[in-house]
């Protein structure tokens, strides 16, 4: 492990790379966690980070959508069948799939694989803070048009500085010399056309691409494996710092604690843990470098104590960050911090 030390108040510990889910599990499994039941000095000061293998992380991100796919196909499947042998009346409990979508989806994502995922990111995008370019989106089509102009606008000025690079000084044409030279040039003209127009098809997907992959990462899912890694590892740990004291008697849990009537608890005020809450994503380019688009995810939460009669006891924070590059081909880089009440 590599400890590099960024200021008087905060460590960054660099663990080594993850390829698998079992390997996410593994490298988090030797960190140390605070008490959760004695004092926690210096608490706060350690960023822990967890390269995943990119493929890997989405791979567990969409398990959930191509579960929902299937439920879908099924749902549809029998829509179909009461439809032929019950006549033009829908059944109860289900609906006609012709109808089931009044509006547009959007270009990249009309395939039935990716409208489920446009479809939950429309559910998510009300339930957290997203903003991109620096700007609070309101609904899923705002920020959609949004996200469409940054990935447009950063991959041709990533072509263009591609084309500066390679591009010399071009020799004067010779002077014809006949027929044979005119329609070589006629055909070289061609040539470079059509090289123009499949470098426009590649790069409007490969904006597509980085279009889909931005609102994928900005949904809820996207926090699963991790918030799944940490809360194995706070249990674990914590019972073993108790030496089973707490685990005849409480459960230790990783997330949002419940009010009485089963809504989050929040406290008032602008800079309160409870204003907190909501997932922020920010979707935006590198301030250095590159300068290409990347997403960035954010959520606080209680690690907690639940006893025998459901009394919820908050016991420590934990701020958990993704990071994901999307023009570039680099791992997910999972943060997390632990904080004193």
């Amino acid at each position: 492990m590599q400890q590099r030390k960024m200021d008087e108040e905060e460590f960054i510990l660099m663990l080594p790379s993850a390829t698998t889910v079992k390997e996410c599990f593994d490298r988090v499994s030797h960190e140390k966690i605070p008490s959760l039941s004695g004092p926690q000095q210096g608490i706060g000061r350690e960023v822990r980070t967890l390269p995943i293998k990119r493929s890997q992380f989405f791979e567990d991100m969409l398990h959930s959508f191509n579960a929902a796919e299937k439920r879908h196909s099924c749902n549809s499947s029998q829509t179909t069948r009461a439809l032929t042998v019950g006549g033009p009346s829908i059944p109860t409990g289900m609906q006609n799939p012709v109808l089931e979508s009044s509006y547009t989806i959007p270009h990249p994502f009309n395939s039935e694989k990716w409208s489920l995922v446009w479809k939950q990111f429309e559910r998510d995008v009300p339930r957290q803070d997203l903003y991109v370019n620096g700007l609070l989106c309101g609904n899923a089509t705002q920020a959609i048009k949004r996200i469409m102009d940054l990935m447009s606008t950063s991959w041709w000025e990533l072509e263009n500085r591609a084309l500066t690079s390679t591009t010399t000084i071009p020799c004067p044409p010779p002077a014809s010399t006949g027929m044979f030279d005119t329609v070589t040039r006629s055909v070289s003209t061609i040539l470079q056309a059509i090289r123009n127009v499949r470098d426009c098809l590649v790069g409007n997907e490969k904006v597509y691409q980085a279009v889909r992959l931005a609102v994928l990462s900005a949904q809820q899912s996207v926090l699963g494996l991790p918030l799944e890694i940490l809360n194995t590892h706070v249990r674990t740990i914590s019972l073993q710092q108790q030496g089973g004291e707490m685990s005849n008697t409480q459960t230790i849990c990783l997330g949002e604690i419940q009010s009485s009537s089963g809504a989050s608890e929040s406290s008032p005020g602008p800079n309160s843990w409870g204003s907190q809450r909501k997932m922020i994503v920010h979707i935006q380019r590198h301030t250095s470098g590159s300068r290409l688009p990347y997403v960035c995810i954010e959520k606080n939460l209680h690690v907690f104590t639940v006893d025998v009669m459901g009394i919820q006891v908050p016991r420590m924070r934990v701020w958990v960050s993704i990071n994901i590059d999307l023009f570039l081909d680099t791992p997910v880089m999972m943060k997390w911090r632990w904080q004193a009440l």
